[in-house]
């Protein structure tokens, strides 16, 4: 009844069209005349893979899906993202025509307007032009009861015909026609009347077909269909923009930038934040792109936070050490300065005391008596700070011991007060743990209003984001800074949305302070494959440490791994062996361990052998460790060793299970024989 799917009925393409969004749905299904179905899907569950591996690729159950405009709705992602470096959509493996980050919006919309708070798969439900239901299936017992429902369902409404060939297949093919249709008369001077119809079509088949058409295209023929998306003012083609934004025409460029401020749809926000993160973008551009960002965010909160974050990474504050106001400070003459000096190496040293000496051995075992030590000389440090501040220290010394003795003290609201008005004044090259303390202090509260702005949908000063940005990179040249600190603050800026130019160009500086750190090298790589893909990973690395180099090369090969680019894949990881060198056995044997794995899954069983011999010989610890595909050469080894036997190469199996440094299961012999 619900059967598990096969590996080659996985291999067959799903034969359902699912549309992007429901704000498409709505708008094909009033064209089409046409009811809504939505179809939820979950991984792992027996029912919800019947239909995903075998009933969706079926041409007589697609049948019953085609008089119906399908939305798929899956909280599951099955691809890394949603476009490659070209600005190209990348289709999920499991359901064929939308990407991973469609079928998820999706589902998150249709729960809060359909689900009545149950998440549940298998479900199907109908939904007429109006928006109302007409039936919601789920706890079905079998699949004719679900198959019975959308036949009825349907009515005596046109069934029309189901396709039987991938949606990529048709797709192509149908892109071929529209492009001899369009563009195939040389002699003709008249944009084809049909395309401007086409940009207004909002189906995921007519997008689709639009966006190969464009990348298939002669510049010329691209800028025809640019031109007749902008004249047209309620075409909406974001993904086409984000295609043409990644070609880098600059012939293109004014258009590209004029289309997308005329934007008004959900689905635009992210093409104009990519629009935005270009490198060398014009003011004009810029802010014409912010503004169209402004007027989304009537409606829309991510975009109003992202026009927002746009305006602060580029706003110039005056707050901040302008005009080297703390070197004003610190030089100025005033009558009791000596006395104030003494007063501030005393709160000094009692704060030092307080936070760096707790443990005195005569307090050892009383904590609550060291407890009250502790609170007694922050009290004594922050009032000497405050008699130093009385006679005329108004520097960043003085307030800073104020707002760390205020923090220590729990007195937070006080703290937050001192430290701002620390960071103002706080001169470069400092080395002392009071000035990264400060500014660590700051840059975290800073961080904390930042995201809770974001979670409760308030608008924030845009001076707030160029005063932690100026404060991180100040924290990051400073002596006693820590990965930890540079980590954070780059994760924020990622998580934020600041992602792009500024967050790269924060790692990089980053890595120029902080060259050993593996964890920032680890963000580096992510990044780089994400951006500028494999090639510009391996070429940012050719500049780096060769133990690093080493990393980077094996995340390519990964990378191609997942690809099955098995030839690019075995080139990255020869890269790697000459970076790594001879010494460190750990990671030859982990490269060892990726081959094994590639000869395997290509089916040159006794070359993957090789490779497994040659990982137990280098690092017969190394069998444990997963690699970046969460492989590890024992899970290799065992799977091996099935397949040798299957193909009767006992002997190879039986040198493999005595080299291996784990037990390994030996099948019990066959009573028949």
């Amino acid at each position: 009844m619900w059967r598990a799917p096969t590996a080659s009925e996985w291999a067959e393409p799903t034969l359902l069209t699912f549309e992007r969004s429901w704000e498409d749905a709505l708008a094909v299904a009033e064209e089409a005349q046409k009811p809504i179905l939505v179809c939820v899907n979950m991984d792992g569950e027996i029912a919800s893979e019947h239909y995903a591996g075998v009933r969706y690729r079926q041409p007589s159950i697609a049948a019953l899906y085609s008089p119906y405009v399908c939305l798929i709705a899956s909280v599951y992602r099955h691809t890394e993202k949603d476009h490659d470096a070209n600005g190209r959509r990348i289709l999920c493996q499991r359901f064929g025509s939308v990407t991973c980050g469609e079928h998820i919006a999706t589902e998150v919309l249709l729960y809060k307007k359909y689900f009545d708070g149950t998440r549940v798969a298998p479900r199907h439900i109908m939904i007429e032009l109006d928006e109302s239901e007409v039936y919601d299936l789920y706890y079905a017992n079998d699949t004719d009861t679900v198959f019975e429902t959308l036949r009825t369902g349907i009515g005596d409404r046109d069934v029309g015909e189901a396709p039987t060939t991938s949606f990529t297949d048709r797709i192509t093919a149908y892109a071929e026609h529209l492009r001899a249709e369009w563009f195939g008369d040389p002699k003709s001077n008249q944009p084809p009347a049909s395309l401007d119809v086409w940009v207004l079509r909002k189906g995921n088949a007519q997008r689709s077909s639009l966006e190969q058409t464009f990348v298939g295209s002669t510049d010329a023929e691209q800028k025809e269909i640019l031109s007749a998306i902008l004249r047209n003012p309620e075409a909406e083609q974001p993904e086409l923009l984000r295609i043409a934004l990644a070609e880098e025409n600059a012939d293109h460029q004014p258009l590209i930038f004029q289309a997308l401020t005329r934007s008004q749809t959900k689905e635009s926000i992210a093409v104009v934040n990519q629009a935005l993160r270009k490198a060398h973008l014009k003011e004009e551009n810029k802010e014409a792109l912010i503004q169209t960002l402004d007027l989304l965010g009537t409606t829309l909160p991510e975009a109003r936070h992202l026009a927002t974050l746009q305006r602060s990474l580029s706003f110039s504050s005056k707050e901040i050490d302008a005009d080297g106001l703390a070197e004003h400070w610190i030089q100025r003459e005033y009558p009791a300065k000596s006395d104030a000096e003494a007063l501030l190496i005393l709160a000094e040293a009692y704060l030092s005391q307080a936070v760096h000496h707790t443990n005195d051995r005569v307090l050892t075992g009383n904590q609550r008596l060291q407890s009250t030590l502790r609170q007694l000389q922050l009290q004594d440090a922050l009032e000497q700070a405050e008699q130093a501040e009385a006679l005329g220290a108004k520097d960043w010394r003085a307030l800073s011991i104020q707002g760390l003795s205020l923090y220590y003290l729990k007195e937070e609201k006080a703290s937050q007060e001192k430290i701002l008005q620390a960071v103002r004044l706080l001169p470069e090259k400092l080395a002392d743990w009071n000035s990264l303390a400060t500014l660590s202090l700051f840059t975290s509260h800073r961080r904390h209003q930042l995201k809770s702005a974001l979670k409760e949908k308030r608008n924030w000063p845009a001076s707030w984001m160029e005063e932690l940005q100026t404060s991180a990179l100040q924290l990051l040249t400073h002596p006693l800074a820590t990965e930890d600190l540079a980590v954070e603050h780059y994760d924020f800026l990622v998580q934020f949305g600041a992602y792009g130019p500024h967050s790269w160009d924060y790692l990089k500086k980053s890595l120029e302070h902080l060259g050993d750190s593996w964890e920032l090298h680890a963000r580096a790589r992510t990044a780089l494959l994400f951006s500028k893909g494999p090639q510009g990973l391996e070429t940012f690395y050719e500049t780096q440490t060769p133990w690093y180099a080493g990393l980077a090369h094996i995340s390519t090969a990964e990378h191609h791994r997942k690809q099955s680019q098995f030839s690019q894949a075995k080139n990255a990881y020869k890269k790697a062996r000459v970076s790594f060198g001879e010494a460190e056995s750990t990671y030859q044997a982990l490269i060892e361990s990726g081959l094994a794995r590639m000869e395997m899954e290509a089916g040159h069983l006794t070359e993957s052998a090789d490779h497994l011999f040659a990982t137990f010989r280098l690092d017969p610890k190394a069998a444990e460790i997963l690699d970046g595909l969460n492989v590890s050469a024992r899970m290799t080894a065992v799977t091996l060793l099935a397949r040798l036997e299957e193909q009767g190469e006992k002997g190879v199996a039986e040198r493999l299970r005595a080299a291996a440094p784990f037990r390994t299961r030996i099948a019990p012999p066959d009573p028949l024989k």
